[in-house]
């Protein structure tokens, strides 16, 4: 090797490790203490992530060989009357219970955040409650709650003069009835995020609008809501991303029966069709899909919420 080109190698290879910070012993620690999470991600997120994506180009029942199938697996998505009405009832899920819960999170921050209110940590500790207790222990006490003979949601109706409903059973109210528990379960995270972010409004803008006479209306629209940009960001994102896979409150509502194509949801058609009809490389094709609309939703919501920051 010439002179030459052996100096112009070891300089790109200096570059190169003075950019990766191998240069600097600070920089070689912090690889090293990060080194066993990024393995563990590395082989229990990243390698089933990309051998599930492989495997939607596969036909699978998990005992044979997997059989090359090309793009059949995703055609077959769009003809497939189960899978269009889940990802129907996951995007109604998602566009109705999320915004909801954003903006009953935002104002019950807003208004523990006023001076004047007491037990401020009380309230905060009440709404926070139903975020800290097991999806499992939410789904059984509502499930009672909407139990069609001696559920209580049904008692108070009968109280009121009005006919029970079959809120489970009647296509009309089983979605809404899953965002209603989903929304008091979720509020107080939302809640607790704008909370935090409450206490970075400068107060001598509050205070400055005040003494020019806005009104407690135009002082939260006009300088709290725009100054919790952020943090609207962060709560909408995560909200989506969440409503999309909700999985575990169906499957304790519907039982093992399994829903039917009025509260069937994307996760829940995946985690049949993977693991109780076996086919493995159809179920990857539906969760390669899921994986694009949230992608997608992600993308599309920092895109308008961001603007030009991102």
């Amino acid at each position: 090797m010439s002179q030459p080109l052996q100096a112009t190698i070891q300089s790109k290879a200096k570059t190169v490790i003075h950019w990766l910070g191998f240069d600097k012993s600070e920089s070689i620690a912090g690889y090293l203490f990060s080194a066993p999470s990024a393995i563990l991600i590395l082989i229990f997120v990243v390698v089933p992530m990309v051998a599930g994506m492989v495997l939607g180009f596969y036909q699978w029942d998990a005992f044979g060989k997997p059989v090359s199938n090309g793009l059949n697996n995703f055609r077959q998505l769009w003809t497939d009357p189960v899978f269009l009405a889940a990802l129907k009832n996951t995007f109604y899920f998602a566009c109705v219970s999320t915004p909801i819960s954003i903006v009953l999170g935002l104002c019950l921050a807003i208004a523990i955040n006023e001076p004047w209110v007491k037990g401020k940590g009380f309230f905060t500790t009440v709404h926070f409650i139903p975020v800290i207790m097991s999806m499992v222990a939410v789904a059984l006490i509502w499930r009672w709650i909407y139990d069609n003979e001696y559920g209580l949601l049904n008692s108070v109706l009968q109280m009121l003069g009005l006919p029970k409903q079959l809120w489970l059973q009647n296509p009309r109210w089983v979605i809404p009835a899953l965002m209603l528990v989903d929304i008091w379960k979720t509020v107080g995270y939302i809640m607790v995020i704008y909370l935090a972010a409450l206490q970075d409004v400068p107060r001598h803008l509050v205070e400055s609008a005040e003494l020019d006479g806005a009104g407690w209306i135009q002082k939260n629209r006009h300088i709290v809501i725009p100054w919790l940009a952020p943090a609207t960001l962060f709560v909408t994102v995560v909200s989506f991303i969440n409503s999309f896979q909700v999985f575990d409150l169906v499957y304790i509502f519907m039982g093992e029966r399994g829903p039917d194509k009025n509260s069937i949801v994307m996760v829940f058609d995946i985690y049949l069709t993977a693991f109780r009809s076996y086919q493995l490389g159809y179920a990857s094709a539906q969760a390669f899909v899921l994986f694009l609309i949230i992608l997608a939703f992600s993308v599309g919501l920092l895109k308008v919420l961001a603007g030009d920051k991102v």
